[in-house]
């Protein structure tokens, strides 16, 4: 059998053996290949820095164990918490989030009819274009996080209505503030889409799409999980892991982390799931839900998108 030096300098071939073996999956596209193999690295250097990696940490066992047992930790302060916070209020908020440049026009859009259900229920809206932790536009999927965190610090204590920018609110007969109310008074924190049925042989009530969600911040229970939520991009990634994250899924994404706390936490009997992103919120989805969109796709959904508002609003 052939023995390579560990020092010999890396090649294409090295390359995307190291991904394969690794990482379990093919160089995402010529250009990355051709950089990698260009770079003045050792074979040694190569296997130790895509094992440096944040993608290599997400698919180890030992650092998926971490991130387990740093919510199990976190979860145990909801035995010493009360449910419900002395400061409640009845305040609904909608807010919604992109980064500045490649999906600020979907959120444009998207906001421009939400507003109007917001205006007719008489309940406050809050968006917020740019990127609150990482580089990417992708990263924008952890705002809603860092958001949600910034209210608390800031001791609002009512009900967020979450929605991603590719989303409108299309039953305008519904009346938001009056179900999250009814959902607090029946001791439920979160209102949440599960993505599918309990008669399905692949459903897991903590199955949810993260598109579209509320949270009551006057429990105590929601802070901390909103605490917990944030924590593993603070503890578990560095700068440089976030400067790395070209891919969507380089860095755990927002929806499979809020699984794991979720199902660690066992909220099952504390939160609501209905199909509430069919019943209540659309969304002008990508074609590929661990993705991203290319250009000609985002001029699509922006499209379908501005047509389903003027349906809706404009009828």
């Amino acid at each position: 059998m052939k023995k390579y030096n560990m020092q010999s300098s890396i090649d294409q071939i090295c390359v995307e053996f190291a991904y394969m073996m690794l990482l379990n999956r093919e160089v995402e596209s010529n250009e990355v290949l051709l950089e990698q193999s260009k770079q003045e690295k050792t074979i040694s250097e190569l296997i130790d820095g895509t094992k440096d990696s944040a993608e290599y940490r997400l698919k180890n066992d030992e650092f998926n164990r971490a991130i387990n047992l740093y919510i199990k930790v976190q979860s145990q302060n909801n035995t010493e918490i009360s449910g419900i916070s002395d400061e409640v209020n009845n305040c609904i908020t909608v807010i919604q989030s992109s980064d500045s440049n490649k999906y600020r026009e979907i959120l444009n859009i998207s906001k421009s009819f939400n507003i109007r259900y917001v205006k007719q229920y008489k309940l406050n809206y809050h968006y917020f274009f740019g990127i609150k932790k990482g580089k990417y536009a992708h990263h924008a999927m952890y705002n809603r996080i860092y958001m949600l965190d910034e209210m608390i610090k800031n001791n609002y204590r009512g009900w967020v209505f979450y929605l991603d920018a590719d989303s409108i609110i299309v039953n305008k007969n519904f009346d938001l503030r009056e179900k999250l109310l009814a959902l607090r008074s029946n001791h439920k924190i979160m209102w949440l889409h599960n993505v599918h049925q309990k008669n399905e042989v692949n459903y897991s009530w903590w199955n949810v799409n993260s598109g579209a969600f509320a949270i009551d911040l006057s429990s105590s229970i929601a802070r901390n999980l909103v605490k917990t939520w944030r924590g593993i991009y603070d503890n578990f990634y560095s700068e440089l892991d976030f400067a790395d994250a070209t891919q969507w899924n380089d860095i755990i994404n927002d929806q499979d982390s809020l699984w794991r706390v979720l199902d660690i936490f066992n909220l099952e009997n504390k939160v609501e799931l209905e199909q509430l992103q069919k019943n209540f919120v659309q969304q002008a989805l990508r074609s590929q839900h661990d993705g991203i969109s290319s250009e000609e796709e985002m001029q699509d959904r922006m499209h379908k998108l501005k047509e389903l508002g003027e349906r809706i609003y404009n009828s």
